[in-house]
């Protein structure tokens, strides 16, 4: 089977979310079977370049210009894009850029495969040609710029989630790593099915350690969607009655919080507000490697999400046998079972958060019996070798 991948996000160079983690280890356990894969990503350099990483193809392409015509008479035209429509033109841009490369790359070369995420609408070029398309949802932007309070012109939201709507509305085939995005998109943009199958992830690139140094630990993306805010407010609570472990945040600053603050500028006033910078340390950013490191030496993981999909981060420090503390809500609770594998809180409440926290606080032997669990629920359910049969059957339904 020859597949293509079309990803704005690709690691190394753009490996910057979970859209081009999940990239990476599909395309590898593919190639791994013997199938040819390619991959379409975005190079952060003026210059595309194509060459060969762990068996893939990989094809980075420079981001061109917005989709727009130049000629004089359609200036008009032109500013009330930049006007209204700005984040969709981004978007736009590498949808387009991505289609040139295909056309340049590809012209008479024939794909069983050619998969791409819904978020950005980055397949909406290859729509309406008759090609094999299949969509992976991930969370579209219309659905998480909402939850992380960024504020765009109504027009341009508008726009996006037509784009967004229409590029899964004319795939083939759609399928999600969680049944709850599933679901809620279903009934949101009136489609008929959505073959669901987990996220991958190779196992044995994640090691527990017996030698734990007792901190505790969140990993992602520092933004109002992941919920840190409520992950300290809980922390601060606990401290007032227990001598809890250090927490480290690892992760880059994301995004906005009200009237215009960053949410960077609005997690730092916590920490100085409650006097937490002895106990929480912040890493605004580590190599995955690092990451790594960070997990197999933590005795906790929290996930306090608003929302989320099927995200990599609790799949990770599950995978590195750490007890996971998430909210109940989106994927999360399709991953862990409640005292079985992990833990489970109420959404947005930080007392439901605080309980959770005592109780792995005061109960380490319970907690050392939840990572083992964890790492168990990965071995059964999601190791690249179980989930890419479960991605070959679904594309070879589309294929038949």
């Amino acid at each position: 089977m020859r597949v293509l991948f079309i990803s704005n996000e690709y690691p190394e160079e753009s490996g910057f979310g979970g859209i081009g983690t999940y990239t990476s280890y599909a395309a590898e356990s593919l190639v791994e079977k013997k199938h040819e894969v390619h991959v379409i990503c975005r190079s952060v350099n003026p210059n595309s370049v194509s060459y060969i990483q762990n068996g893939v193809h990989v094809h980075r392409t420079a981001l061109g210009p917005y989709p727009l015509p130049t000629q004089k008479k359609f200036y008009l035209f032109r500013m009330l894009c930049y006007n209204f429509i700005p984040e969709s033109l981004n978007r736009l841009a590498w949808a387009k850029s991505a289609w040139n490369a295909y056309e340049v790359l590809f012209e008479n070369n024939y794909f069983d495969i050619i998969e791409y995420p819904e978020c950005g609408a980055e397949g909406i070029y290859f729509t309406g040609k008759g090609l094999p398309l299949v969509v992976r949802l991930h969370t579209p932007w219309s659905m998480a710029r909402k939850f992380n309070m960024i504020h765009e012109h109504p027009i341009d939201c508008l726009f996006q989630e037509f784009l967004e709507k229409t590029s899964v509305k004319k795939a083939r085939a759609i399928s999600s790593p969680s049944k709850s995005l599933a679901l809620i998109l279903k009934k949101r943009w009136q489609l008929k099915k959505v073959s669901v199958y987990p996220n991958p992830i190779r196992l044995n690139d994640y090691h527990p350690s017996k030698e734990k140094n007792n901190y505790w630990i969140y990993t992602g993306r520092v933004e109002h969607r992941k919920g840190v805010h409520l992950l300290l407010e809980a922390y601060e609570k606990l401290l007032l009655k227990r001598n809890a472990p250090k927490l480290y945040l690892i992760g880059r600053p994301y995004g906005r919080y009200k009237e215009g603050q960053m949410y960077d500028q609005y997690i730092t006033s916590i920490i100085e507000n409650y006097e937490l910078d002895k106990k929480v340390i912040w890493v605004k950013g580590a190599e995955h490697k690092q990451i790594r490191a960070y997990l197999k030496k933590a005795s906790a993981a929290f996930f306090p999400s608003i929302w989320d999909n099927f995200p990599y981060t609790c799949l990770e420090a599950m995978s590195t046998g750490v007890a996971v503390c998430a909210s109940n809500c989106g994927g999360y609770k399709e991953m862990i079972e409640d005292g079985e594998n992990g833990l489970l809180f109420l959404p947005n409440q930080v007392d439901s958060l605080l309980e959770k926290m005592t109780f792995l606080h005061d109960h380490p032997r319970s907690s050392r019996m939840l990572g083992k669990n964890a790492r168990e629920k990965v071995s059964l359910f999601y190791d690249t070798e179980i989930v890419t049969a479960e991605s070959l059957k679904f594309y070879n339904e589309v294929v038949c």
